[in-house]
């Protein structure tokens, strides 16, 4: 039930995508003042057209957003309680090159970002004071130019000791999305990660929906071994699974243990991802199709492979996918060897070395 009550905040959101049309357009629904940024040919456009916020078939229109093209601009806006900062894991080290001369100006971030290593660059940047980590497991699709559907929705989780952490969680609360709040953030962030890996790479790759890859008995033991391999760095690291805001991954951990029975692993596997994932491309698959020259591999399979070295452990599983994925991105590849070729996939997959240096 969405609770209008409380304190009203200010926040300043990067991007008007899918994340931020989510968690921005939810909050002004409430009352929260949001002030967006993002590309001047968006900006305009977005002004005019409004937000438009699917959930559960039920569409929210959101009149006149307060969409700015620079940050230098935006900041006349302010001042800000918090930034979200919903931009992809690829473009973030760009953002923060333009945020650098603003820092002292800039509020504190929640970082909702995929992957590992961002909430580092942002404290490079904002200072540890300055950096909340957080994860989404709602599923969320741009349908447009300011649109945004809910494919899913779980929740949210937020991590760290920063001052203002409760009430933002409050606030976030207050719109009807689920947030709990985590004491170790490492745990959260490769927790979140281990749900993002589940047929994201091999969907994207192959174009195949992630119920088709897991009912495949041979697509169904690479996700089994890019997660034991995931699991096994985390191990070595001693970062530890934490269940998520509905999604069950310290049941995932279990699945994978050398003690349960491959006929078990194998009905449960297709059960959680049937019922988690089912018939939803990954975006990856999405970002491929249009052929997008920049994709989250980098923050996913690849950093599971540069922390697989750092701990001298092998993960040629991961190392494998996020190999043809950046081959593809690259233009290297050409993503019609794979199309639907399971054949060619698993082929490659299995003959691929673990690089010495990735």
């Amino acid at each position: 039930m969405v609770n209008k009550a409380g304190p009203k905040f200010h926040f300043l959101c990067f991007g008007v995508g899918a994340v931020g049309i989510y968690l921005g357009g939810s909050l002004m629904k409430i009352g929260h003042h949001v002030t967006f940024i993002d590309r001047p040919e968006k900006a305009e456009e977005v002004r005019k057209k409004g937000l438009h916020l699917t959930i559960n078939n039920r569409v929210h229109d959101i009149e006149n957003p307060d969409v700015i093209p620079t940050i230098e601009e935006a900041l006349t806006h302010g001042p800000f309680d918090a930034a979200i900062f919903a931009v992809k894991g690829y473009d973030t080290d760009h953002v923060l090159k333009y945020l650098l001369p603003y820092q002292v100006a800039l509020p504190p971030f929640i970082c909702i970002q995929d992957g590992i290593g961002n909430e580092a660059r942002l404290v490079n940047v904002l200072g540890p004071d300055k950096v909340i980590p957080a994860v989404l497991t709602t599923t969320i699709r741009k349908t447009g130019l300011g649109s945004a559907t809910v494919i899913h929705e779980r929740g949210i989780g937020m991590s760290g000791n920063h001052q203002l952490t409760a009430a933002i969680i409050d606030a976030f609360n207050q719109t009807g999305m689920r947030v709990r709040r985590y004491r170790d953030a490492t745990s959260m962030k490769w927790s979140k990660l281990l749900f993002s890996l589940m047929t994201n790479a091999s969907g994207a790759i192959l174009q195949m929906t992630p119920e088709e890859i897991i009912r495949d008995p041979e697509l169904r033991q690479i996700e089994i071994h890019q997660i034991q391999e995931t699991l096994k760095v985390m191990k070595s690291q001693h970062i530890r699974t934490v269940n998520l805001v509905g999604f069950p991954i310290r049941w995932l951990n279990l699945l994978m243990s050398d003690n349960v029975s491959p006929k078990l692993r194998d009905y449960a596997l297709i059960k959680l991802v049937v019922e988690q994932l089912g018939i939803v491309m990954p975006l990856l698959a999405d970002d491929l199709k249009k052929e997008k020259r920049s994709c989250e591999v980098s923050t996913l399979n690849s950093a599971v492979v540069r922390h697989a070295l750092q701990s001298d452990i092998s993960a040629p599983v991961n190392a494998g996918l996020s190999h043809l994925l950046t081959g593809i991105i690259n233009g290297k590849i050409n993503p019609q060897t794979y199309y639907k070729n399971k054949v060619a996939f698993i082929e490659f997959i299995q003959s691929f070395q673990m690089p010495s240096m990735y």
